[in-house]
Parts: C-alpha cells; structure tokens; sequence
C-alpha cells in the first residue's frame, strides 16, 4: 500500500489538473522542455523522484541554470 502523497491535488483540483495539463501539452511540444519545467516547479519529493528517473536531464538543467544565459560551451544561442 502506497502512502498518500499530501501535496497531491485531489478532487475538483485534481481535475483542473488534469484539464491544465492538456493546455500545457497542446502549446508546447518538446518533451523535454516539459520535463525541465516540471523539474524547476517539483517540490522536493517530487524533484527527487525526477532527479532519479532523468538524471541526464537534471544535469543539463542545472549546467543551464549556472552557465550564462544559459549556453553552454560552444553553444550560440540558435533554435535547434
């Protein structure tokens, strides 16, 4: 049995939830941009389990999140 996870929305909340998430899914397309914003909004439990399941993601984030202008080397800045 599972320990119910207190920051969880629940009821009515977890259906706007789940209603935002299709607004969200249907403006932005790139998973991975998806990934890194719910990385930099998790609350620590969250991040932590995030952190383990994608920890090539979580680094990339946090080398952009400490490089400049979030660049990294040899990078200049063009849409890929």
């Amino acid at each position: 049995m599972t320990t119910p996870d207190v920051n969880r929305p629940t009821g009515g909340h977890r259906y706007h939830s789940y209603r935002l998430s299709g607004q969200i899914a249907a403006a932005y397309d790139d998973f991975y941009a998806l990934l890194m914003a719910c990385m930099r909004k998790a609350d620590t439990d969250n991040a932590r389990a995030l952190r383990a399941m994608w920890p090539d993601v979580w680094a990339e984030l946090q080398a952009r999140y400490n490089a400049p202008a979030g660049l990294l080397d040899g990078e200049t800045g063009g849409e890929s």
